[in-house]
């Protein structure tokens, strides 16, 4: 298994690991080291050194980020694709309940 190190362009933390086995790494979107990062630091929280891993069929999330994220409440679509509307609307759904 070969590991690579991805830098984001942000460095608030350490640097963050995917591990592989191909020749070629996956594409991360950008961004999306940023807001790991940010996230670690607003909620006071050390994010998992790996987030992505090879299984020989194609890229996935890490066992360590998907625990990271169901531990903190991390936002995969947030993290991911910078999906703000979900957390939006998420808050306002609640919001609303708590009315009724």
């Amino acid at each position: 298994m070969k590991i690579i190190v991805n830098e984001p362009e942000v460095t608030r933390h350490r640097v963050f690991r995917i591990s592989y086995r191909g020749e070629q790494g996956p594409r991360i979107p950008h961004g999306a080291m940023d807001r790991l990062a940010l996230f670690s630091e607003w909620t006071g929280t050390t994010p998992p050194e790996f987030i992505l891993a090879d299984q020989g069929d194609g890229w996935t999330f890490s066992d360590e980020l998907l625990g990271y994220a169901v531990e903190t409440g991390l936002s995969l679509d947030w993290f991911w694709l910078g999906n703000e509307k979900e957390l939006v609307m998420t808050a306002h759904n609640a919001a609303k309940e708590t009315r009724t």
